[in-house]
């Protein structure tokens, strides 16, 4: 990668560490439904069993959750339409696979890609939204979206943002970007974000030809040996498609501007990176955190309340909550649970509940 700078700072140069993520933070993609392709995707993401729901969608009469928020689809009457796989970042979270060894094995499957969502990082502050929005609005870029639009957050009567993006192109597209404030989000979720100074998050839709076509790339990265590495792969998709200028009113010519240092330097610090697959986000201490920032008011109004009809005390309904809620417990949660419990082995129930509750 060579990015033209005014002056050839290192993209660490301001803060003496790179702080900067690449991360698939989502993927889609379709393979034939056949009863060979079911086990080999049931194996590769080690799940068990399919939790069928009652309903299908985009077209698929049938579908089911796997792996804490992902989903496929498929049709019995219409084998034609193949099986459609719709992995989120939870889902990607839980899977024990490299992005390239996924992608690889998609290809090894037969499937073709539809959608991929490549994320960028900025943690060090290279990145601000209102000068990437004003840019963009007075055309000190070069680009072939045509649209941009600001999107903010609050809450009904509030006062603080709960949310700010720039949005550029149109979502139906085949390649569409968002740039956003990541600490706002998690803060709106009620995540605790005091540890956070700055987050934004540049974030790549790719969808149909463009998601296939990049897929194939990358996953071809890891079996030879291209010019590119796959840092610089990503870094360099996203330049080709936006790059902020600097002005220079002697050149009529933007195409010859230089790119604006900021962006530069986020882009070539990006080119260092690997990409990765999301961190599976929280510890059984983040969740107790929330549970007492957020449901410990909830809780002690139910647990204070008087008996219901069935003569059932609040109490007991919190302990009914908790013996339902072991068997509900997604695979995250499991694993979380796994990994507090140093022995490896989960607390019984039986243990948690005082003898008078117990049968």
């Amino acid at each position: 990668m060579n990015l033209k700078l005014n002056n050839e700072k290192s993209p660490s140069s301001n803060t003496g560490i790179v702080n900067t993520n690449i991360t698939m933070d989502y993927l889609s993609f379709t393979v034939e439904n056949t009863k060979e392709n079911v086990g080999r995707i049931m194996g590769a993401f080690d799940i068990d069993k399919l939790e069928e729901l009652s309903y299908g969608g985009y077209g698929y009469a049938s579908s089911a959750m796997i792996l804490d928020g992902g989903k496929v689809f498929w049709h019995s009457e219409r084998p034609e339409m193949g099986m459609h796989i719709r992995l989120n970042s939870k889902s990607l979270a839980l899977i024990n696979m490299t992005p390239l060894g996924l992608l690889n094995r998609v290809i090894e499957w037969g499937g073709k890609f539809r959608r991929m969502d490549i994320a960028f990082d900025d943690r060090d502050g290279r990145l601000d939204l209102d000068k990437m929005h004003e840019k963009l609005s007075n055309g000190e870029v070069v680009t072939r979206w045509r649209r941009v639009a600001r999107i903010t957050g609050k809450e009904v009567g509030g006062a603080e943002k709960s949310g700010d993006t720039v949005a550029v192109g149109v979502r139906a597209s085949n390649s569409y970007l968002r740039m956003y404030d990541k600490k706002l989000e998690r803060a709106a979720k009620n995540v605790d974000v005091t540890d956070i100074e700055h987050w934004i998050r540049v974030e790549l839709e790719l969808k149909a030809d463009k998601a296939n076509e990049f897929g194939r790339i990358l996953a071809k990265r890891a079996h030879v040996q291209l010019k590119e590495t796959v840092g610089e792969l990503c870094a360099n998709l996203l330049w080709g498609l936006l790059d902020f200028k600097d002005v220079n009113n002697a050149d009529d010519n933007k195409t010859r501007w230089d790119t604006s240092d900021f962006w530069a330097e986020f882009l070539r610090a990006s080119s260092k990176l690997k990409l990765s697959t999301p961190k599976e986000e929280g510890t059984l201490d983040d969740s107790k955190d929330w549970v007492w920032k957020v449901v410990a008011p909830t809780l002690a109004m139910i647990i204070l309340s008087r008996d219901d009809d069935k003569g059932m005390s609040g109490y007991d309904f919190i302990m009914e909550c908790v013996v339902k809620g072991e068997e509900r417990m997604s695979r995250s949660q499991q694993r979380k649970l796994f990994s507090y419990n140093n022995d490896g082995c989960a607390k019984k129930i039986e243990g948690i509940l005082p003898a008078q509750n117990r049968d």
